[in-house]
């Protein structure tokens, strides 16, 4: 397997209204990888919390929102979700020869520098879905990608007038973009297992199903609670001596801030007509 070690690499993570996530991710890059963390924003972050992200290592770098047009009777979903087209700046970081893209809930088990490098007749990769309805399209919490100008106008463009789903709009349409391009790889399932009985095999655990800060959820996943609950006592504790009030950075990810952000995304669908689910 060709590791990416001696390329010009980062991790990009979308911040959106979760301090408590992105906090616990940079903590986890620091530990688990050589490369940067850069963090998209497309809304303001509270003062404390960038300072919070800087003092684990990570960098926070202000985007535009990439706005959809919506109408009544589109397949929408969770308008938080709609938030995540900003993650397509990603491909504007020319910066780096390549960048791992990946999203906040996520527990790393394994050196991240063993993530494969893209081999070159490739642009992207990700884990593919091998059978169902969804076969031969990918989760978008784990990416390997090739950052380029013009794949990032092309995305653009067929963000506004492509054909895919709005239902998780990010994964659906770089899943239909790239679906047809001859240049998406597959990622071995370890870098984004998403199945709780098969955590043990994995090298990045993605909570794209049960998660551990939902109290109902923590059953299913008992068997991976004392490394998540380690962990978030680990980052308190630094925070904590660092001089940050680490109760409110770390509470609860039904947060005051987040069921604002739930409001702002209810108002958003009102106003197009549109009732979240």
């Amino acid at each position: 397997m060709k590791l990416f070690w001696k390329k010009k690499f980062a991790w990009v993570n979308l911040f959106y209204g979760e301090p408590a996530l992105a906090l616990i991710l940079a903590f986890q890059i620091r530990q688990k990888s050589r490369f940067p963390l850069i963090f998209l924003c497309p809304e303001q972050v509270p003062t404390e919390v960038e300072a919070a992200l800087s003092k684990l290592g990570a960098s926070v770098r202000r985007v535009e929102p990439i706005r959809l047009e919506y109408k009544a009777g589109d397949d929408v979903w969770n308008f938080r979700y709609h938030l995540t087209l900003a993650k397509l700046h990603a491909w504007k970081l020319t910066e780096f020869d390549q960048i791992g893209i990946i999203d906040s809930d996520i527990i790393f088990r394994d050196s991240l520098d063993r993530l494969p490098e893209l081999p070159k007749a490739a642009e992207l990769s990700a884990c593919l879905i091998k059978d169902g309805p969804a076969a031969g399209r990918f989760n978008s919490g784990v990416m390997c990608a090739r950052p380029n100008v013009g794949t990032y106008k092309r995305l653009i463009e067929f963000a506004h007038h492509g054909r895919y789903s709005k239902k998780l709009p990010d994964q659906n349409l770089l899943g239909e973009f790239w679906r047809t391009t001859g240049l998406l790889c597959d990622l071995p399932e370890e870098f984004n297992e998403r199945r709780p009985e098969r955590y043990g095999d994995a090298s990045i655990y993605h909570f794209a199903g049960p998660k551990p800060w939902v109290a109902h959820h923590r059953k299913v996943l008992s068997h991976i609670l004392p490394d998540w609950d380690r962990m978030v006592s680990e980052v308190k504790a630094e925070l904590t001596t660092a001089g940050f009030d680490s109760d409110r950075l770390l509470s609860s990810i039904r947060t005051v801030e987040f069921i604002e952000l739930e409001d702002r995304q209810a108002q958003f669908a009102a106003s197009l007509g549109v009732r979240p689910k």
